[in-house]
Formats: C-alpha cells, sequence, structure tokens
C-alpha cells in the first residue's frame, strides 16, 4: 500500500477545522460594531483561519499534477469529475429541500424537486459547496497542466509562479495603496495555488530561504486583520477585501504554512487516528453547514460568554457532530461514496 502523506493529512485536519470556524464567524462578524473588541478578535481569528481554502488546494495540486500519478483522460473523467459531480448535486438537493423544510413554507412535490435540480446545474449552489466547482475546473485542467509540471521545467514553473502571482494579486497590493484595478486579472487566482502546492511538495527549498518564507508568511498573517479592519472602518462597511483568496496576504501566508507543515511533518509516520480523521475531512466539510444551520436555527447556542470563546465552542461542537456523522455514514456502502472524494 503506498506510504500516506504525513502532513497533507495533518493540513487536511487543521484546515477543515479552519473551515468551520469561519463559517461560525461570518455568522456574528458583519453585525459588529466596527471598532469593538469582538470585531477586532474575530478579524484576528478569521485572518488565521483564511489559509484554508488555499491549503486544500495546494494538496490537490500536489497530489494530482505530480508526475509519477498515472492519470489516464477517461479516469479523469470516470474517477473524479464524475464523482465530485454527484457529490455536489446530491448535497445541494439535500441542502435545499432541508432549506425549504426548516426555513420555508413550501411542500415539497415534483414541481420544487425540479426547480431545485434545475438550479443547482446552473451552478446556484449553497454557499460552501459552490467550491466543489472549482474542483471539477481544476480536474478538467489537470491534463494540460501536468505538461508543465515536471520536474526538469523547475525553472519554468518558478516563472509561472511569479506571473501568476503579479497577475492574480496586483489588485489587493494596489487597494493597500487605494487604488482599484478596473480591469479583470488576465489568470485565475486558484491556478497559482495547485501549480504551488506541487512545486513546494515537489521541490526542497533551502533552510535559508524557507527561513525567509516563514517570515514573510508572518508578517502576512499579522497585516491581514489590520489591513481588514482599517480597509472596513475606512469604507465604513464590513469588507473582507484582504480575506479574498487572490489577496497577496492570503497567498504569502498560506504558502508558508504549507512549507512550515510539510518541514516538520514530512518525516513523521502516519498514525491510525490521523489517517481515519483525513479520510473524514471531506464528509466533514459536507456536513457541517448543515449541522451548523439546524443547531442556529435552534438557538442551540444561545449562550451569555465571551463571544471568541463561543466561536471556538460552537466550532468544536460543529466539528465533533460532523465527525461523528461523517463516521457513521462511511459505514454505509452507498452513501461512502456521497461523503469521499478519491
Amino acid at each position: 500500500m503506498k506510504k500516506r502523506i504525513v502532513y497533507f493529512d495533518v493540513l487536511k485536519v487543521i484546515t477543515c477545522f479552519m473551515v468551520i470556524m469561519i463559517h461560525v464567524i461570518s455568522r456574528n462578524w458583519y453585525v459588529l460594531d466596527l471598532k469593538s473588541n469582538e470585531f477586532t478578535f474575530l478579524t484576528i481569528l478569521d485572518s488565521i483561519c483564511r489559509c484554508a481554502v488555499p491549503i486544500y488546494l495546494m494538496i490537490s495540486g500536489a497530489i494530482f499534477l505530480n508526475e509519477d500519478k498515472n492519470i489516464k483522460i477517461k479516469d479523469m473523467f470516470r474517477k473524479y469529475i464524475l464523482n465530485i459531480f454527484l457529490i455536489y448535486l446530491f448535497w445541494n438537493m439535500i441542502y435545499s429541500i432541508l432549506n425549504i423544510i426548516v426555513y420555508g413554507n413550501k411542500i415539497i412535490n415534483v414541481k420544487v424537486l425540479k426547480d431545485i435540480f434545475i438550479s443547482t446545474i446552473l451552478g446556484n449552489g449553497i454557499f460552501h459547496l459552490k467550491f466543489l466547482v472549482t474542483i471539477i475546473g481544476f480536474y478538467l485542467c489537470v491534463p494540460f497542466v501536468r505538461c508543465i509540471t515536471k520536474k526538469e521545467n523547475k525553472n519554468l514553473l518558478q516563472y509561472l509562479i511569479i506571473l501568476l502571482f503579479i497577475f492574480t494579486c496586483t489588485p489587493s497590493i494596489l487597494t493597500v495603496f487605494n487604488i482599484n484595478l478596473k480591469y479583470p486579472t488576465l489568470f485565475t487566482g486558484f491556478t497559482l495555488y495547485f501549480i504551488l502546492g506541487y512545486y513546494l511538495n515537489t521541490f526542497e527549498i533551502n533552510k535559508k530561504y524557507r527561513y525567509i518564507v516563514y517570515i514573510i508568511g508572518l508578517i502576512s498573517l499579522i497585516i491581514t486583520p489590520i489591513l481588514t479592519i482599517n480597509y472596513s472602518i475606512l469604507n465604513n462597511i464590513h469588507s473582507q477585501r484582504f480575506f479574498e483568496y487572490g489577496s497577496f496576504n492570503i497567498y504569502l501566508y498560506s504558502a508558508s504554512l504549507f512549507l512550515l507543515f510539510k518541514n516538520i511533518f514530512n518525516k513523521k509516520e502516519e498514525t491510525k487516528l490521523l489517517n481515519s480523521l483525513s479520510k473524514l475531512y471531506f464528509g466533514i466539510y459536507l456536513i457541517h453547514g448543515l449541522v451548523l444551520g439546524l443547531l442556529m436555527k435552534y438557538n442551540v447556542f444561545n449562550l451569555n460568554m465571551n463571544l471568541t470563546i463561543k466561536v471556538f465552542f460552537i466550532s468544536l461542537i460543529v466539528f465533533i457532530i460532523s465527525l461523528i456523522t461523517s463516521f457513521i455514514l462511511s459505514k454505509i456502502p452507498f452513501v461512502k461514496r456521497l461523503i469521499y472524494v478519491k
């Protein structure tokens, strides 16, 4: 059996919890006074967690762009693209139906189900499930990108990463100086994460340069809440401009954390617990929105406690319930395919 990459598993579990925290924070963040301590604390927490999706994309790039992984185009469609699409369709239907039952006053009939199905196909999915469409897009591009991501193309990859960073991150850099870019960027930001993940996983970075990357990443993390708070107060809005995955600070922070975990855990031996948790992370991601929505709907967390502590507490409870649910579903043969990404 092929040995698992331990730092991938560690990052999957940690970033899965971070995603839950982001969604819990968002329930409160937009209604807080911009100059309040609570807004500052939650913005700092949110900033720390914003590496979650980028790191998942980097892991995907490291796996699927690895030239040692033999992937035929027909297998790409049959094993991966079709699998993700069915998961996206199924869970969007489940969420939409439950939203109608819990929040709406409609009767579930054939017409309603048809409307939900069409809406899902057109991309009007539940907020966190739309990310699956991005993954499908990446899978479609894998055969082309793999033509470039080869070990002998190291210099070309370095050039491409720099080019993608410049074009993708220019708008967010200019925003710091109150300059708004009026034309679209030439490259999609997610592409950079995929290629960067492959590069950092494949090539060893000199110790001296690693520490430089760590310092840049730490600085990027520190300035994220500062920029977010200042920009929000300046424009009198709850702005997530510097939380966006195409922002220069998020790129630098995410890349440095990915590299840090690689060098800490790369030589560690895998454990059964970590192995099991990492296999359930995708199910947790799919289910957590449902768990959080139902708990908030019925005021389960209407607790009188410090908001920051409350966010941690709710996130932990949602994580545990989602983990248990995902574990139970993983034991059901047919359902297992709908919570597990290959």
